[in-house]
C-alpha cells in the first residue's frame, strides 16, 4: 500500500473498500488514476469494492463481509482458522462453505452488537471473537474432541489463559449459551494448573489413551534433570506405585536430519539413569494404529472399561 494516499491506505486496512467512499475521499480524478495505474482494481462481485492487489488476498472474502456487514466478527471454524489452530490451519478456510449474497454474511460470522467488548478482538486487521469465547462457541458446531485441541492449542500459544477461560465460562453459562457444555469439559479433562500440550499430535495422543481406558498422565512435559544442562522435557508421565511411565510422541521431524537424531540419542542417555519405562507412539500409531497404544500401555497401566470409544480427529463436516 505504499504507493496509495495515506486517506486512501486507510480506507484499505482490511484490503477492500467501497468505491463511493474511496470517491468521496480523494475525488473521482483520483479515484481513475488509481484504478488505471493498477494500485487498485475492481472487485465487481461484491458490489463495486475497490481491492488493493496484495502478495496474499486470502482477506478479500471476509473483507467484503466487514464492509457491507459493519457489524461482522469471525466466529468458532473461521477464528479458529485466522488463530491457525488445527485441524483448521489449512491454507485457505474451506470448512467456510459460502458467501451469502443476500445477508453478506459467511457461515463462521457472529454480530458484535450481541457481543461484549471483552469478547471482541483483531487478527490481521480482521474483527474476530476472542479466543475464550470462541472456544464456548466452537462446541456449538464441532465435537469435544475437536474442543480440546484447538483449546490446548489457544493455552500453548498463549493467546488465551486457564483463568480467562473458567471466566468464560462461568458467564456464559449464566446466560444459557449452547457449546459451554464443551468448553467445562475441556476444563474439568485438563484440572487448573495442567501444562498445555506441546502438539496437536500430543493432544490426539491424550485422547486415544483415554478412549481406550488409561488414566490421565500424571504429569506433562515432565522436567528430567541434567547435570549442567537444560532438563529434558518428557511429553508425558505416570506415576505408579512400582514405576515411572515415560511417553513420547513422534511426530515428522524424528530423526527428520543428523541434529534430530543427535538430540534423541543425547535424551536416551540421559534417561537411562532414571531407569523408567520408556514408551514412544508415532503418529501413525496415535490417529490410525491405537491398538500398538494399548499393547505398550497394558503392562504398566490398569485400563476401565471402554466400549467402542473411538477418539475423532478427522475435519469436522461443514
Amino acid at each position: 500500500m505504499k504507493n496509495l494516499p495515506p486517506e486512501v491506505a486507510a480506507l484499505l486496512q482490511h484490503g477492500a473498500a467501497l468505491t463511493s467512499t474511496v470517491a468521496e475521499t480523494v475525488g473521482h480524478r483520483e479515484l481513475d488514476r488509481l484504478l488505471a495505474s493498477g494500485t487498485l482494481r475492481p472487485f465487481p462481485r461484491i458490489g463495486g469494492v475497490l481491492v488493493h492487489p496484495t502478495k496474499d488476498d486470502r482477506w478479500t472474502a471476509y473483507a467484503a463481509v466487514q464492509l457491507r456487514c459493519p457489524g461482522a466478527a469471525a466466529s468458532r471454524r473461521l477464528a479458529c482458522w485466522l488463530f491457525r489452530a488445527a485441524p483448521f490451519d489449512t491454507p485457505q478456510p474451506a470448512h467456510v462453505e459460502y458467501l451469502s449474497s443476500k445477508r453478506s454474511r459467511l457461515a463462521e460470522v457472529s454480530h458484535t452488537a450481541t457481543l461484549p467488548i471483552e469478547d471482541v478482538g483483531f487478527v490481521a486487521g480482521i474483527r474476530v471473537t476472542s479466543p475464550a469465547r470462541t472456544l464456548a462457541d466452537l462446541g456449538t458446531v464441532c465435537d469435544r474432541d475437536l474442543v480440546e485441541r484447538v483449546g490446548e492449542q489457544l493455552l500453548h500459544k498463549s493467546l488465551t489463559t486457564e483463568d480467562q477461560l473458567y471466566a468464560t465460562a462461568d458467564r456464559l453459562r449464566r446466560r444459557g449459551r449452547r457449546g459451554v457444555a464443551a468448553l467445562d469439559q475441556f476444563l474439568k479433562r485438563r484440572g487448573r494448573g495442567t501444562p498445555p500440550t506441546e502438539s496437536d499430535l500430543e493432544t490426539r495422543f491424550l485422547q486415544a489413551s483415554r478412549a481406550l481406558g488409561f488414566p490421565e498422565p500424571t504429569y506433562r512435559q515432565y522436567p528430567v534433570a541434567r547435570p549442567g544442562l537444560e532438563p529434558l522435557r518428557i511429553d508425558f508421565a505416570w506415576r505408579t506405585a512400582q514405576d515411572l511411565i515415560l511417553v513420547e510422541v513422534d511426530g515428522a521431524a524424528t530423526h527428520a536430519n543428523p541434529d534430530a537424531l543427535v538430540a534423541d540419542l543425547r535424551r536416551q542417555n540421559a534417561l537411562q539413569g532414571l531407569r523408567p519405562v520408556l514408551l514412544r507412539f508415532t503418529a501413525e500409531e496415535i490417529d490410525r494404529q491405537t491398538r500398538y497404544i494399548e499393547v505398550g500401555l497394558a503392562p504398566w497401566l490398569a485400563q476401565r472399561q471402554v466400549q467402542g470409544v473411538e477418539p475423532h480427529f478427522g475435519q469436522p463436516a461443514a
